[in-house]
């Protein structure tokens, strides 16, 4: 038979080892952040995936386009929000009856990268932290948007823009590596 549990062995760790919860949260922040990819083949794996998630598939509707969207910005709660100013029935622009864009292709070409949600989380967080990194570093920000235009065909953007091949690996890497970085740091939420 056990002997009957006192209370104190809590009493006792949290004497012995008083950052005990702060290194625990540390530690579980630790393990939920993603490990950068090592490689330029991972880097470019790991852009692909994110980008391809953003990008919608389906671009148009059966219908006929019959107006230009239009977005306004509100304040909620102290923070600016982009909202729709007209209906998604009344967006378009072609009185030649072109077919209408869907809403999240509409969506994706006419708002912002850094777009949240009601929440406050990221719309689409890899654009996000493009626009971040374009901040910075505005030509490093064009090659990665291209390299995603290209198919992640790292040598065929440098074929374009004239780059030695070498040179230009080197280039992408660390482009690649600063858009990890700039996404872990707020990839999800703008906070």
């Amino acid at each position: 038979m056990a002997a009957p549990k006192t209370g104190t062995r809590g009493a006792f760790e949290r004497r012995e080892r008083p950052h005990a919860d702060e290194n625990t949260a540390s530690a579980e922040r630790m393990a939920d952040r993603a490990r950068m990819p090592k490689t330029l083949g991972q880097l470019l794996t790991w852009y692909c995936r994110l980008w391809d998630e953003e990008v919608p598939e389906r671009l148009h509707t059966v219908e006929v386009w019959n107006g230009r969207q239009q977005f306004r910005t509100i304040e909620v709660d102290g923070k600016k929000r982009v909202v729709d100013v007209w209906p998604g029935a009344l967006v378009g622009g072609s009185a030649l009856g072109s077919h209408a864009d869907t809403s999240l292709f509409r969506r994706y070409m006419e708002s912002y990268a850094a777009e949240t949600d009601e929440d406050g989380y990221y719309v689409r967080p890899c654009h996000a932290a493009l626009g971040r990194l374009a901040t910075r570093d505005h030509w490093m920000a064009r090659n990665l948007f291209a390299l995603a235009q290209a198919g992640y065909d790292w040598r065929s953007v440098a074929d374009r823009g004239g780059w030695v091949h070498g040179m230009y690996q080197v280039y992408i890497e660390e482009a690649l590596r600063r858009l990890w970085r700039e996404y872990a740091d707020r990839a999800v939420r703008l906070v």
